[in-house]
């Protein structure tokens, strides 16, 4: 038999920056954002959450 082509945690990481990959493309994530999340500095839900917050701010900085 033959060993993995990847580790566990490359498989994990791989799935990882598809999925930011995916959300950055929605316009769910910043690019910065991404880079924070592949990083290691953020989560993914953490991201998420502080866009809808931005977004929120922006659009009632736009009503103002």
């Amino acid at each position: 038999m033959l060993p993995p082509r990847m580790s566990e945690g490359e498989a994990a990481a791989e799935d990882q920056a598809a999925q930011v990959a995916g959300l950055v493309a929605a316009g769910e994530l910043s690019e910065e954002a991404a880079e924070a999340i592949l990083e290691g500095e953020t989560s993914v839900e953490a991201a998420k959450e502080e866009a809808k917050a931005e977004a929120a701010q922006d659009s009632e900085g736009e009503e103002a």
